[in-house]
């Protein structure tokens, strides 16, 4: 009898885990998408539309697009390799 109790447990974290899984991946863009800009727009996209994978993939696009202030640190950092690249 405690086994089948034990056996049932097993089974109950599975499915749990499972879910969890599931759910995490579900919301993946998101998760990627919390330090954006439109991190709201992203997180009900990927709520609304993610069950398509149309609006999955664009929610993470959304999520993975580098924000106007990135792109300028990544072209700032560029110039600054550049002139130091120059000099030496």
């Amino acid at each position: 009898m405690l086994g089948v109790l034990f056996l049932a447990d097993v089974e109950t974290s599975f499915s749990l885990f499972g879910v969890l899984v599931i759910l995490t991946g579900y919301l993946m863009p998101a998760i990627f998408g919390r330090d954006q800009q439109n991190a709201r727009a992203i997180f009900f996209i990927n709520l609304l539309l993610g069950w398509t994978i149309i609006g999955w993939l664009i929610a993470l696009h959304f999520a993975l697009k580098l924000s106007p202030t990135d792109k300028e640190a990544i072209a700032s950092h560029q110039l600054r390799r550049h002139r130091n690249n120059l000099i030496s």
